[in-house]
């Protein structure tokens, strides 16, 4: 991939973007995954990252406002996140916290992906694995909820 296209999506992610860790609780525990995207009116840019990158498109429903454009969304998750953020992360300016931590998550699923245990037989390390998991999660929130000073 050309660095032109690295570095416009980089540039447009850090200015249109987010970064979640979804949480689902299920039956023996909860689910996470590290979520990251686009929304904007611009159709156009949205379609280019999910050619570049793939993941999902989705076009919002009626807006409150009836003189809004409709938003645009471009999304990934998992592993395909990871490789996205890990491709952009040199780039990053405003969202260069949000995407370590990101990454660190997602290295942690990988680290540990089918070693868990399922319903019938749990890993001893399970609890800790899922608490330094929601530490994680915690940590991105809390960067959401503070104003970032610009740094070159």
């Amino acid at each position: 991939m050309k660095l032109q296209l690295i570095a416009y999506a980089a540039g447009l992610f850090d200015g249109e973007g987010y970064i979640t860790i979804s949480v689902q609780k299920r039956r023996i525990g909860e689910s996470m995954q590290v979520v990251a995207g686009i929304a904007m009116t611009d159709p156009s840019a949205i379609v280019l990252m999910a050619e570049l990158f793939g993941g999902s498109l989705f076009k919002g429903g009626a807006r409150p406002n009836p003189r809004h454009k409709p938003l645009h969304s471009w999304n990934i998750s998992s592993q395909n996140a990871y490789t996205f953020l890990k491709t952009v992360r040199p780039f990053l300016l405003i969202k260069s916290e949000e995407a370590d931590i990101a990454l660190e998550f997602q290295r942690n699923i990988n680290e540990w992906n089918h070693k868990l245990g399922n319903r019938y037989r749990l890993s001893p390390k399970r609890e800790e694995v899922f608490a330094y998991r929601r530490h994680l999660a915690d940590r991105l929130r809390q960067l959401k909820s503070r104003v970032k000073p610009f740094a070159t």
